[in-house]
Order: C-alpha cells, then sequence, then structure tokens
C-alpha cells in the first residue's frame, strides 16, 4: 500500500518526539519504561485530494499483548495493539473545532501549520496522559477503568500475573466473565478463561514463556 504523500511529514514530527514508526500504516512507538511504548495510531479518512487523522493514543505492555496474543491463540509476532487507549479528540479541549487535522493536496502552508499543531497535541495533551499510565499499576488502574476496551478484561488478569498477584488475576478472569463486549472484537473468552486459569495455576508466579526482548520494528 503506497504512503499518501500528504502523510509523509508525520515521519518527522513523530521522529522529533522520539518516535519509531512500528509500521507503514501509521503507527508509531516510544519507550515510556522498560517493556511499556507510548503508542499512537493515525486512523484516517480520505477522499480526492484530502486526508483527515482521527489519532489514537494509547500504551502498550509489551509482556501483557505477548501473552494476551498468545493465550488467544493467534500470532504474538502480528501483535501492534495499545494495552489502554483514547483518542486524542477526547484529550484536547472541547471549544478546539472538528476536524482537527486536515491535510489538503496543494495546500502546504496549511498543512505544515497543522501538522506542527498535531505535534504540539501530542506534546501538551497525549503525552502526560501516556505517562500517567506509564507503570504497571497505573495500567492496572487503567484497566480496571477499561480503558483497554476489550482488552480490558484480556489483559488486566495477565498483567496481575505478570506482577506478581495470581489470585487477583484468577478474581479478574472471573470478572471478566460478566464484562458485556462493546467492541465487536471477536473472542471466545471462556476458552481463554481457562487458558489463562491453567497456566497460572502451573506458573503461579509468573509465565514460563518469557516475551521477547520489546522493542521497535520498521517495516
Amino acid at each position: 500500500m503506497a504512503e499518501n504523500p500528504l502523510e509523509r511529514p508525520a515521519r518527522e514530527i513523530f521522529a522529533a518526539r522520539g518516535f519509531k514508526r512500528r509500521s507503514p500504516y501509521g503507527l508509531f512507538l516510544k519507550p515510556l519504561a522498560e517493556g511499556i511504548n507510548a503508542w499512537v495510531g493515525l486512523n484516517r479518512g480520505s477522499g480526492p485530494g484530502w486526508i483527515s487523522l482521527t489519532p489514537t493514543v494509547g500504551v502498550r505492555h509489551e509482556q501483557v499483548q505477548y501473552h494476551m496474543t498468545r493465550l488467544l491463540g493467534r500470532d504474538p509476532k502480528k501483535s501492534t495493539a495499545p494495552t489502554v487507549q483514547t483518542t486524542l479528540m477526547f484529550l484536547i479541549p472541547r471549544e478546539r473545532k472538528s476536524p482537527q487535522w486536515l491535510f489538503v493536496k496543494d495546500e502546504d502552508q496549511s498543512n505544515t501549520a497543522t501538522w506542527e499543531l498535531l505535534g504540539r497535541d501530542i506534546d501538551q495533551y497525549a503525552t502526560p496522559w501516556m505517562l500517567e499510565r506509564s507503570t504497571p499499576t497505573q495500567l492496572i488502574a487503567a484497566l480496571r477503568r477499561h480503558e483497554g476496551l476489550e482488552t480490558s478484561r484480556l489483559g488486566l488478569p495477565v498483567l496481575l500475573w505478570l506482577t506478581g498477584d495470581p489470585d487477583g488475576a484468577r478474581e479478574a478472569i472471573e470478572a471478566g466473565r460478566q464484562i458485556r463486549n462493546i467492541t465487536g472484537m471477536v473472542v471466545d473468552y471462556n476458552s481463554y478463561a481457562e487458558r489463562l486459569h491453567a497456566e497460572i495455576d502451573a506458573h503461579p508466579d509468573g509465565p514460563r514463556e518469557p516475551a521477547p526482548h520489546p522493542g521497535h520494528r520498521r517495516k
């Protein structure tokens, strides 16, 4: 899939802030702590000669995502999702008008100003939000608030298990059975729960299979 020329400045904007592109589809990662990354996804709408971005910002705990994806029977190498997330629009002042980040062909001066605005918005609004979720304890609290959407009930027990709380993990698994899926993500939760229960029972101190060392891959 060819990169839209209107999106090329994204590389420079995010590189200047320490992010590396994770895929050609607008995913960017930046280390926050050991094994925990800031995450930005540039969701987009487009038409002839224009694109409009609706960025999602989040925090990705690499080991949680690895073990969660593995327990779902999927390939962890293909996992790119954040552990918790929100849209950048929810973080900026309400008085700002929408669309926030619109780019139009041949409107170079306006486009440059809009990319600079996006960079400032990441600095001013997204970065503090991500830093407030950059430790396991903070992520546990965020997952309890369901900031991970469907992954909250999947990731919370894994994170509790990873942090040495097998009893809390078991309780979170059972609580997850009562949570209604509102995202459309197709998951056989009961099967997932049984597999996770079995692993916790076998290895209460944490997973026997370590997650690969987290890093950024450029595709």
